[in-house]
């Protein structure tokens, strides 16, 4: 009883330190919530000074239409639709960066840029500083294509709002009336009636509107004012014309022609400079005031935003293949390439497919570090990676929804003195295994390493994935390996219909095929083969020149660990012993979970899952399939509502066996 006062009382003390500890927590979290949003107010407010700032600098021969107070802050109308806003706070404490115009340029905390802020000799200015912060230190950056850099000195600390820029503003008559921080002031001229504004739609990410050539547009502008002009780049040709009605669009259209011919226009080669000579110019005029918008026009092609999944790759969120998961700083920043028609490749990349029926031609000879394919949307279900040359990789390959065409003897390599990552879903293709005689067969399949090198043995696959994928052996053969002399970390073969497209005779059959084949002693560490259906394909191959006469669909060195459930095999006819797994020589399976493996075939030579027991089973399990093979030969049993049609590749297991083998729709 003792004891039990005691820890009460413990527990008490206990309780009270921690609800103690909790009100602190609280405490401090609130406290960092205000900061945090204090920090934003005033990460909006310097910026939106900064904008106000530069205009004042280099209004661009706009100007202000109208200004609006709202809670304290002036809403300042430019003569372009523009809306600034201004905010004139106390001083505060806040540790944000010191703003300057030094000869010109920017400058923050005392250390010039090369970005111009005031525009000299018809020049306009190169924009204004943006900021942020991040992970408790200020950044800047010169326009949205341009990169975040840390500011030197940059801290942001603790802080009240406050505004280092302005000291006063007032709209007195008809000027807009500023005192800057520094006691320089300025007075800009408020002009209601004079408007100039040029609608932005349909310019590509870098703000010019693109054009073909020898190609017409037209731009709605809304214009009030006197004596209306237009100005363009040589070779161009514009024509400003007022509509009967204004409507909201706009009061006058603007058609812009572009060049006939690049011949006649050598100026547009330099259309990739910013310059004010690839400006088409509308100017209004009112008194002795101009107020004028432009925009930038050039040939070429638009850049257009991603969208669907190359768009989340490019945020940097996980796409799902199958049961992997790729991600762009995964792949090391890999570049993304959309696809929407039939294209020749040879480069690094991850390839998005916003087409159905598009091929892709791989016709590289030298390696890439990683090849995905992917569909950019559910509605893209048909892609073809047509393998012209062998694809050598040396970090990642993925496909889906792919159809994979080659008359090559193996479509992918490995080249790298390490591991790699490869995975299939939703994908098909056609296989050919070699020759019949198997005299003097070389072997044949879809994945394989490096030829020739010393180190074969660094050659590894950290990750190989094949699921809800069919794989068609379109002629009959010997030696036909999906993974050849490699070492596997994990593979995992789910939901996949392998099946000979031929009727299997006594000397015309498929023989010796492997999902895996051992190669120089190739292990795997742990092997997921679920939900698999096999038709006709042999595993073993009887007598011939080759190193794996007695072989199972899966012949690693050695395998630790298995999982290996719900998969049907069957063969027609069945010319030699046949295996689900073996191991080579008499390793044992150290690990094994395994139910529900149906199999099925005509002749008397041996047929199980294991020809090596495992050392380890679970209780009630046994080594071979979980019917005695002679008592399922009603897998496909037409009349038990079974379907085996080899020309459409349509394999559905009577309802007995329906929940096994490759799940199809």
């Amino acid at each position: 009883m003792k004891h039990i006062k005691y820890l009460f009382l413990v527990c008490m003390s206990l309780m009270a330190g921690s609800c103690s500890k909790y009100d602190d927590l609280k405490d401090d979290v609130s406290a960092l919530g205000e900061r945090v949003a204090l920090i934003e107010e005033q990460v909006k407010m310097l910026n939106d000074n900064v904008a106000v700032m530069s205009y004042i600098l280099d209004p661009q021969n706009r100007t202000i239409s109208g200004v609006r107070t709202e809670n304290g802050t002036y809403v300042i109308t430019l003569s372009d639709g523009t809306a600034l806003t201004l905010t004139v706070g106390q001083p505060g404490t806040i540790n944000e960066p010191e703003i300057t115009v030094e000869d010109g340029y920017w400058c923050i905390n005392g250390e010039r840029t090369d970005v111009s802020a005031v525009g000299v000799n018809g020049k306009n200015g190169e924009g204004y500083p943006e900021f942020r912060v991040q992970d408790g230190k200020w950044q800047v950056r010169y326009g949205e294509e341009s990169e975040w850099k840390d500011v030197p000195g940059g801290d942001a600390g603790d802080a009240s709002l406050g505004d280092q820029l302005f000291e006063s503003a007032e709209v007195n008559g008809n000027e807009l009336v500023v005192v800057m921080k520094s006691g320089d002031t300025y007075r800009l001229p408020i002009v209601p009636d004079l408007t100039c504004a040029i609608s932005k739609s349909g310019f590509d990410a870098s703000g010019y509107m693109l054009f073909e050539y020898n190609q017409r547009k037209e731009v709605n502008v809304t214009i009030e004012g006197d004596n209306p002009q237009i100005t363009y780049p040589e070779g161009w040709r514009a024509v400003l014309v007022k509509k009967d009605e204004a409507d909201a669009s706009g009061t006058h259209t603007l058609t812009i022609y572009s060049p006939m011919s690049d011949e006649q226009t050598e100026t547009l080669s330099r259309s990739g400079t910013a310059s004010n000579e690839e400006d088409v110019t509308v100017s209004v005029q009112k008194g002795v005031y101009w107020a004028m918008d432009k925009i930038r026009v050039k040939i070429g092609t638009p850049v257009v935003e991603p969208t669907g999944n190359m768009a989340e790759y490019e945020e940097g969120k996980a796409l799902t293949i199958g049961n992997f998961e790729l991600t762009k700083s995964g792949l090391g920043g890999e570049q993304s390439v959309e696809v929407t028609e039939d294209v020749s490749i040879s480069e690094s990349g991850v390839y998005f497919v916003s087409a159905n029926d598009v091929t892709l031609t791989y016709d590289g000879d030298e390696s890439v570090e990683n090849l995905v394919i992917l569909p950019n949307s559910e509605e893209v279900t048909s892609i073809t990676l047509n393998a012209s040359k062998q694809v050598k990789f040396t970090g990642t390959l993925a496909l889906q929804n792919v159809n994979v065409q080659s008359g090559l003897d193996y479509a992918f390599s490995s080249e790298k003195e390490g591991a790699v990552n490869v995975a299939f879903n939703q994908c098909s293709m056609d296989l050919i295994p070699g020759a019949m005689d198997g005299a003097n067969v070389a072997s044949k399949g879809l994945l394989t390493q490096a030829k020739g090198e010393a180190n074969m043995e660094e050659h590894t696959l950290a990750y190989f994935e094949m699921s809800d994928s069919d794989v068609r052996v379109t002629d009959a053969g010997v030696g036909l390996y999906l993974i050849d002399n490699m070492d596997c970390t994990k593979l995992v073969f789910d939901n996949n219909l392998v099946y000979y497209t031929g009727t299997p005779t006594a000397t015309d059959y498929v023989k010796d095929f492997n999902v895996f084949h051992y190669g120089t002693g190739r292990s795997i560490d742990e092997l997921v083969l679920t939900s698999n259906t096999f038709i006709d394909v042999e595993s073993e191959s009887g007598k011939t020149k080759l190193s794996n006469t007695r072989g199972g669909i899966v012949y690693p060195y050695e395998l630790p660990k298995a999982t290996v459930s719900n998969n049907l095999y069957y063969l027609a006819l069945q010319n030699n012993p046949a295996f689900l797994i073996k191991t080579h020589t008499s390793n044992k399976v150290q690990t094994l979970v395994k139910e529900h493996n149906y199999g099925y075939r005509v002749g008397s030579s041996n047929f199980n899952v294991f020809q090596n027991a495992a050392s380890t089973l679970p209780e009630g399990s046994t080594a071979g399939f979980d019917a005695a093979i002679d008592g399922v030969n009603d897998i496909f049993n037409a009349d038990r509502g079974a379907v085996f049609n080899k020309e459409d590749g349509v394999f559905t297991p009577a309802d007995v066996y329906k929940n096994y083998g490759a799940q199809r729709n």
